[in-house]
Parts: structure tokens; sequence; C-alpha cells
């Protein structure tokens, strides 16, 4: 059902504890005199800052998983879950990367799209498996339901890896700035992108109808936002301010980009109440 979707508190712990009690005792005895020389290396793994750095793997799917397809499923949801994550991380960056010109922001985005790039193959795959098991019709269904989101997730990776890091490369090379109230507009569409895309992560994790409804309607109010600014900035553009010349083509791209990515959150809320 919806309302169980990504949820983490599905009965996976009531399918998998019996199995593997045992299994966790003897593991834990076996390796306890090696834990300290696993710490050590898992170190290299994590900033000084104690945030965490993006491997190259999945964090839940694992081919074994696939023998038992409930367990599997309840997997993928939460490795999609770790994916739109890593792109809700992606799209509160983009703004800051042409407003501060970091090249730290730019290479963790860089890296950050490999990532969800390596997820939508490995879910994809991992999925496909699962639809060939012999499962029910509803896991079925499930299963293309993440399949459709995954490739929403991987929309918003891409708006942000081929449209936005060329322009921000060139714009941090030309040390290039927006006027102050187009870099005060920016912000503020910027804030409501990543304040829908947070909601709709948060839909994912837990149902909630209110929620989603008000995702559809703010993604109306953002269309017209986006039309408001861009009348603003033509305007300035009219009285020819300086960094307004400068920025101009950047700063309607940039709104049009947002929308973009505004559009695809929204989708997936769609595509979680079957209104597609």
């Amino acid at each position: 059902s919806i309302s169980s979707f990504f949820s983490e508190n599905v009965s996976l712990p009531h399918l998998i504890a019996n199995a593997h009690t045992i299994m966790y005792i003897i593991l834990t005895i076996v390796f306890s005199p090696f834990l300290s020389f696993v710490y050590k290396r898992l170190k290299k793994f994590v900033h000084n800052d104690g945030s965490e750095i993006i491997l190259m793997q999945t964090k839940y799917i694992y081919e074994q998983s696939l023998k038992t397809p409930s367990i599997a499923l309840l997997l993928a949801k939460k490795e999609t879950m770790h994916m739109a994550n890593i792109v809700k991380g992606m799209v509160h960056k983009l703004l800051p990367l042409f407003v501060n010109k970091d090249k730290k922001l730019l290479q963790e985005l860089e890296k950050e799209e490999q990532a969800v790039n390596m997820l939508r193959d490995q879910i994809t795959d991992f999925l496909l498996q699962l639809s060939k098991q012999n499962v029910t019709e509803d896991l079925i269904k499930d299963s293309f339901k993440l399949l459709a989101i995954v490739k929403e997730l991987e929309e918003i990776g891409d708006i942000i890896d081929t449209n936005l890091l060329p322009k921000a490369r060139y714009w941090i090379e030309n040390n290039y700035d927006f006027s102050d109230q187009g870099k005060q507009e920016l912000q503020e569409y910027h804030s409501r992108c990543f304040k829908l895309i947070s909601m709709v992560v948060d839909v994912m994790a837990k149902y909630d109808e209110y929620k989603a409804t008000k995702i559809k309607k703010k993604e109306k109010e953002n269309i017209k936002l986006a039309y408001d600014l861009e009348k603003s900035h033509f305007a300035r553009l009219i009285e020819h301010v300086d960094k307004t010349v400068q920025s101009s083509k950047t700063h309607i791209e940039l709104l049009g980009l947002m929308q973009a990515i505004n559009r695809h959150s929204t989708q997936i809320v769609r595509i979680l109440y079957d209104e597609v």
C-alpha cells in the first residue's frame, strides 16, 4: 500500500530476524578480533568533519536477497531512498555553486552525479531481476513504480550534471556575478525548489496525503513565481544594470532548470499515487 511504500518499519525485521540471529552471533564471535583493523580502514571513508564520503557502491541491495522477493523489494525501496537523498543534496548545492563560486562544491556534485548514475544502474538491474522471479502482481507493480521513480531522480541528477555543471565551470573561471536583486530572486526560487524536493522525499519516506496535495499546489505556485521573476529580470535588462546584462543568460537558464527539477520532483508524487 502507499502508506508503507517506502516505510522502514514494514515487517522486514520480522521476516529475517529469526533466520539471521544465530548467524549474527557466530559472525560477531569470529570477527570481533578484527574490529579494530576494520575501524581504521573505514576512517578513510569519512571526512575530518564527520561527513560521509559517497562510495561507488550500493548500501542495501544485494543479489542473495532476490531469493526472498518481499525482502528484496524492501531493500530496493531503501536503496531508492538513499538515491533520493543524494539527489536532494545535489539540489541544495546547485545555487551556492554559482553564488559562492565554490570549486569544492563543483567536485562534490560531479562525484554525486556518478553515484546517482551507479545507483540508477544497480537498482534498475536489481528490480528487473526481481520481476523475473516467481512474484505476485502487486510486487511487480511496486517494482515498476520504483523503476519510474528512479528514472525521475536520474533526470534531476542529469539536469545538474549536463546543464548546470558546465555553466558553473565557465561562470567560476570568468568570475561572473549576479546583480544583487537577481541574486536575491534566484535564492528565493532555489529555496522553494529545495523545499519542494525535500517534501517529496518526506512523502516517499512516510505517507502524507496532505503534504502530497500541497506539493502539487506548490509546483503551480512556483511556475507563476518563475514567470514573475523572469519579467523582473528583463526589466533590469532594459535598464542596462551591468551585472544583469553579464549574467542574463545564466539567470534565465537557472530559473528554467529549477522549474524542470520541480516538474520531475512532483512527478515522483504522481507515480506514488497512481496519477500517471
